[in-house]
């Protein structure tokens, strides 16, 4: 696995890609917790949230997502997008699913088919659920650069 963007989110961002452009600023912003032994991420091909297999492979229960707040774009120098870090409260999945993954996605009114994927990043997680807290913190240059 790598951090990355989803070739999707890029093509969006010049006007192309299946989905219109993802407002970081505007537009509800999730992460979701996955596990790398059963999501291969393709940063290529995969586009919408349920290209995940989110109902098997990213954690499903309630705690699985949470929306990302105090989103942050640097200048046009600097690149980056932030956001404020982002806790899992009591996740109890399989524990033979460690969660090593973060999938950044446009939520789309709860709509899994049309919500775009915008990145993926596993730098520095992973965690073996025991119905704890996971708590994601971000690099302190941000979430990712472009």
């Amino acid at each position: 696995m790598a951090d990355g963007l989803y070739d999707d989110y890029v093509e969006s961002c010049m006007g192309a890609g299946a989905h219109s452009f993802s407002d970081l600023n505007t537009d509800t912003i999730k992460g979701a917790i996955a596990s790398g032994s059963d999501y291969a991420e393709n940063l290529t091909t995969d586009q919408d949230y349920t290209d995940t297999g989110y109902t098997a492979n990213v954690c499903y229960n309630s705690e699985a997502t949470q929306t990302l707040t105090s989103p942050t774009i640097g200048t046009v120098a600097a690149r980056t997008f932030d956001a404020g870090d982002i806790t899992f409260t009591g996740v109890s999945q399989d524990a033979s699913k460690i969660v090593d993954a973060v999938l950044i996605y446009k939520d789309n009114a709860g709509t899994a088919a049309t919500s775009p994927l915008i990145a993926f990043w596993d730098t520095g997680i992973s965690v073996t659920p025991n119905s704890g807290d996971i708590i994601v913190q971000w690099n302190a240059s941000g979430l990712f650069k472009w």
